[in-house]
């Protein structure tokens, strides 16, 4: 099983938010020790801001686009797919979190 980390705050590890999120990873790890934790920190790596072309992209329909629409949308695509390998919780982990 898999936790994803998002992190967005540009102080990085010594914001308030990121030492807390520490605390609740530990936390976590701590109760479930083959948990994976997967981590995304979008202040390190900004994903590109949404364009017209980006838009056009992605409503067009994936048969349909272009070789520069299939580019436009690389970044995000790749993001999407960290995000869904990392199944929900079930619910006896959300009991196990809730206990901590």
């Amino acid at each position: 099983m898999k936790l994803l980390r998002l992190d967005a705050n540009p102080k990085g590890s010594i914001s308030s938010s990121h030492m807390l999120a520490d605390e609740f990873v530990a936390q976590i790890v701590a109760a479930c020790p083959a948990l994976e934790i997967e981590s995304i920190d979008l202040a390190a790596q900004q994903p590109a801001h949404v364009t017209a072309e980006f838009a056009k992209a992605t409503y067009t329909q994936a048969s349909e686009r272009t070789q520069v629409m299939k580019d436009t949308l690389n970044e995000s695509d790749a993001l999407c797919e960290r995000v869904l390998a990392c199944p929900s919780l079930e619910n006896s982990m959300f009991k196990q979190v809730r206990l901590l």
